[in-house]
């Protein structure tokens, strides 16, 4: 019976280690297909810019979702676009930080082929 007791403490001990490592991959992996979706959708917009001389958002473009399920924030007009993820939160960011950043609710921000905001390591 004490042998059980003490495995059951070493699993759980080893469970709260795992639990949140699990769950920050989980969120790295969300990033990263945000911005991998983030960068096809630029890419056919600046090909049809190629074609038409302008920016312009298609029908189609506005049912893109974020790794986290929400739809992209899309602008484009005329030299310029931009595309945001609202991060996990779902939430519009009050203001930008340009940059790298470490919180899973930061918005991502992709403008004019760069990434302005955007998740630190990846």
């Amino acid at each position: 019976m004490k042998y059980v007791a003490i495995a059951i403490v070493i699993v759980g001990g080893l469970m709260g280690l795992a639990v949140p490592d699990l769950l920050t991959a989980m969120q790295r992996s969300r990033q990263k297909r945000t911005m991998a979706d983030i960068r096809t959708l630029a890419a056919e917009l600046e090909e049809r810019a190629e074609k038409t001389g302008r920016y312009a958002l298609d029908a189609k473009d506005l049912h893109h979702l974020d790794g986290w399920g929400a739809p992209f924030e899309l602008h484009a007009s005329g030299n310029d676009y931009s595309i945001r993820s609202y991060g996990r939160d779902a939430r519009r960011d009050d203001r930008d930080v340009a940059g790298a950043t470490t919180d899973f609710a930061r918005d991502i921000v992709y403008s004019n082929g760069t990434f302005v905001t955007y998740p630190e390591g990846i």
